[in-house]
């Protein structure tokens, strides 16, 4: 099982994660992207659910983000991930769901 926690200015964000990617090398600077959709909603049920265009639009450039990820089996701890950065990108769009894309 895979859980998750992913805050923007230390306030929760509260969507379902559809993918995300890191990217680390020597000499580069580190990069995070996220995926979101049904951003801000509770509705586990992904035909009812709802996109608040108003809460994507304040994952602004310039704000401190930090996801935290960790894999358990049996729940034993079988790995775990963070990131923490500066949002540096915002994409909203269709892609048979409305997402945001984050890029720190």
């Amino acid at each position: 099982m895979i859980s998750y926690s992913f805050a923007i200015g230390g306030k929760e964000v509260v969507g379902l994660v559809v993918s995300t990617s890191w990217s680390y090398g020597i000499n580069r600077i580190p990069e995070f992207k996220i995926r979101l959709s049904q951003l801000d909603d509770k509705e586990e049920d992904e035909a009812l659910a709802t996109f608040n265009l108003k809460k994507a639009a304040k994952l602004a450039a310039g704000e401190k983000l930090e996801f935290k990820a960790k894999v358990e089996n049996d729940d034993k701890p079988v790995g775990e991930a963070e990131f923490k950065g500066v949002i540096t990108g915002r994409k909203i769009g269709i892609d048979g769901h409305s997402y945001v894309e984050i890029t720190a």
